[in-house]
């Protein structure tokens, strides 16, 4: 009866440890999604944030030559009086 006891534990023992080990295959699978996303999520951040850059560079740009203008018009309104 031991014999058999030890052989029943023995298949369950292996039955455990496959269980597991497809279990850590399985999480280290959704933590590599999990960080593909994140590396994919972080690049579209840094685009967007560099997109938001370049565009308020571009406004600033064009506000400091728009008050140019309006000061050069300012300008010329007082040489003429």
């Amino acid at each position: 009866m031991s014999t058999l006891m030890d052989t029943w534990n023995m298949y369950m023992g292996l039955k455990d440890r496959r269980r597991q080990k497809e279990q850590d295959e399985l999480n280290l699978e959704k933590y590599e999604y999990q960080k593909r996303q994140d590396s994919l999520a972080n690049s579209q951040r840094k685009r967007q944030l560099d997109n938001a850059d370049r565009n308020y560079e571009a406004a600033r740009i064009d506000q400091a030559a728009l008050e140019s203008e309006r000061a050069k018009g300012w300008d010329e309104k007082n040489q003429l009086l």
